[in-house]
């Protein structure tokens, strides 16, 4: 008996940190979001503005194509953390408690390989771009990319606290889909 509650206990206390850690930079990552979103706004207004008046703003649309790929990323993480993802979850929600479990962690163990694959290949993107400017603006296209590997790992870091919630006892929920309804 002790040998099972040791392990939970060591995945339940890693779980309870990873999700602090998950909800902390969950909070900076919204106000990112609505810092982002409000930015482009304003840039498409001043766009918008500024054509209307016959000044050309050439830097417009880069700036905005630029926020758009770091809300793109941050959005998906802060989409990923709150379980808002598209999923298909008929047949694991009619699932017992322990398969469920297991289809759970292995999905978030796949899960978690393909975001280290794709943060390790969204660096290697960012390195490249590392002496490169935009067209318009003169920003390192490296800060622009780093938008994959900064996404991938906020994504990794909610499939670790799923991972370790799992590992500590913990069943994932079965959402409540319209179609399982009785």
């Amino acid at each position: 008996m002790a040998t099972d509650s040791a392990p939970a206990g060591a995945f339940a206390a890693l779980h309870r940190g990873l999700t602090r850690l998950e909800r902390l930079l969950g909070v900076l990552v919204k106000w990112l979001l609505v810092v982002t979103v409000a930015a482009m706004v304003l840039i498409v207004v001043l766009q918008v503005v500024a054509r209307f008046l016959l000044i050309p703003i050439i830097w417009t649309s880069e700036a905005t194509q630029n926020l758009m790929i770091w809300l793109t990323f941050l959005g998906g993480a802060a989409a990923f953390a709150q379980g808002e993802h598209i999923a298909v979850e008929l047949l694991v929600a009619r699932c017992r408690p322990r398969l469920r479990a297991a289809i759970g962690l292995l999905v978030h163990l796949a899960l978690l390989a393909f975001f280290f694959v794709f943060a390790l290949y969204g660096w290697r993107l960012a390195v490249i771009n590392l002496s490169a400017t935009g067209y318009t603006l003169p920003i390192s296209q490296f800060y622009v990319t780093l938008a994959v590997p900064v996404g991938m790992a906020l994504v990794s870091l909610s499939a670790l606290a799923r991972i370790a919630g799992i590992l500590a006892g913990e069943v994932p929920r079965p959402s409540d889909p319209v179609e399982s309804a009785q």
